[in-house]
């Protein structure tokens, strides 16, 4: 199975925050086992077995002995993807939840500001590059 920015793999990716999350937590040691994704995520091991099958599938993970490490790890969704929106929102959701078990090492921080229209495109640019 491979995974297309269109695809039903894709889809399923984007549908929820700890696929991506658990993605990008098995680059660091220390979460490469079902266990310590359990404990850092609190989501259920069973959650954490389906979503590493589902990575291993999709050649997004591989396994050995135990032990999870990423396959692939860049992916991009398009402002033009259909599942942008439900990507950005699950994660949003998710740092709301987070406010209700905000540990010392975590950060949330929120600003309103206003813009002159004129340096939008070169904030934009700036950004994007930085990202």
């Amino acid at each position: 199975m491979k995974l297309t920015v269109n695809s039903g793999p894709a889809a399923h990716y984007y549908s929820a925050w700890y696929y991506s999350a658990i993605h990008l937590l098995i680059a660091i040691p220390e979460f490469q086992t079902k266990e310590a994704l359990h404990r850092r995520l609190r989501i259920s091991l069973k959650k954490v077995s389906e979503v590493l099958a589902f990575l291993l599938e999709c050649g997004l993970a591989s396994e050995d002995r135990g032990r999870y490490t990423p396959g692939i790890t860049s992916i991009h969704l398009g402002n033009d993807s259909p599942t942008i929106a439900k990507h950005h929102t699950n994660w949003r959701m998710h740092a709301i939840q987070a406010l209700e078990h905000e540990t010392p090492e975590e950060l949330h921080y929120s600003s309103a500001v206003s813009i002159a229209r004129e340096y939008m495109p070169r904030i934009r640019k700036v950004l994007t590059q930085a990202i």
